[in-house]
């Protein structure tokens, strides 16, 4: 289901399920070490993801996330779009290190894949949501979050290059349809 007409930057609170038909993430996965029968494992999975997005007194945004695929499954993220770099560590790609913020497209990277194709609703005072995120085997991702047009729908969309630690480049998408939350089984 497409994000609705209204939903912007300024406030991504929702219930989301991943698009299989526009996302494309196996390869980003392979680089980052993940095992093929992990991969497909996750391929055949429909993660669901419920975002709350908030503002704090001192003006903060705050992201949190609760993904997962279903009952005792879910995971929880918190992210202040401060540009601070926290540490994290998880079952699928062990220790990283990642920062979260608002950053013009000029600012993101001089890769031009992470700026293309951007709705106006995606920027919040001309910025877009930044992520880094620095892995412990070397590599590192960054992420545009916000809203494209694929298949007629306005969706979510997070784009993500990496660069693997002996340097090549994978890039990726995960694309997110509005309106599915978590599945109980």
């Amino acid at each position: 289901m497409a994000a609705p007409a209204d939903m912007t930057a300024r406030n991504l609170s929702g219930k989301f399920a991943l698009n299989k038909e526009f996302t494309k993430n196996d390869e980003l996965l392979k680089a980052q070490g993940v095992s093929w029968m992990l991969r497909k494992t996750i391929g055949a999975a429909t993660p669901r993801l419920t975002m709350t997005h908030t503002v704090d007194d001192a003006g903060m945004e705050h992201i949190a996330l609760v993904q997962g695929i279903g009952k005792g499954g879910e995971k929880v993220n918190e992210r202040a779009l401060d540009g601070v770099e926290r540490e994290n560590e998880g079952a699928l790609f062990g220790k990283t290190a990642d920062s979260s913020s608002r950053k013009t497209l000029a600012e993101v990277s001089t890769c031009k894949w992470l700026a293309e194709g951007w709705l106006e609703e995606s920027f919040l005072d001309g910025k877009i949501i930044h992520v880094r995120t620095k892995g412990e085997s070397g590599w590192t991702m960054e992420q545009t979050w916000g809203f494209q047009t694929l298949g007629g729908k306005k969706l979510h969309v997070r784009k993500m290059h990496m660069v693997c630690a002996k340097g090549e480049v994978v890039e990726g998408l995960m694309v997110y349809n509005y309106g599915q939350s978590l599945m109980r089984l």
